[in-house]
């Protein structure tokens, strides 16, 4: 699989890329499984203000496809994106 993008708006002028990237040699044996690089960037408006990184481990290209398209359905990754946010604002 290749790498798949997506933009989901968030509040306001707030919005975030998406990036989904397949980690080379990490498939589970004898099954589709296998790790995914997840990238995020929190952009206002044309400056970007944020960006993090997660790992998947053993997921389908069909599920870390569906967790990155439905980013903000995830409670951790959300948590995860906002404290990073937070951070950033101190």
């Amino acid at each position: 699989m290749h790498a798949s993008n997506f933009i989901i708006r968030l509040d306001g002028n707030l919005r975030m890329t998406v990036t989904l990237l397949p980690v080379e040699n990490t498939q589970v044996l004898e099954t589709d499984l296998q790790s995914w690089l997840l990238n995020t960037e929190i952009f206002d408006g044309t400056y970007r203000i944020a960006d993090t990184s997660f790992t998947l481990h053993a997921y389908s290209a069909s599920e870390a496809e569906d967790l990155a398209r439905n980013i903000r359905s995830n409670p951790v990754l959300m948590r995860a994106i906002d404290d990073e946010l937070a951070g950033d604002m101190d």
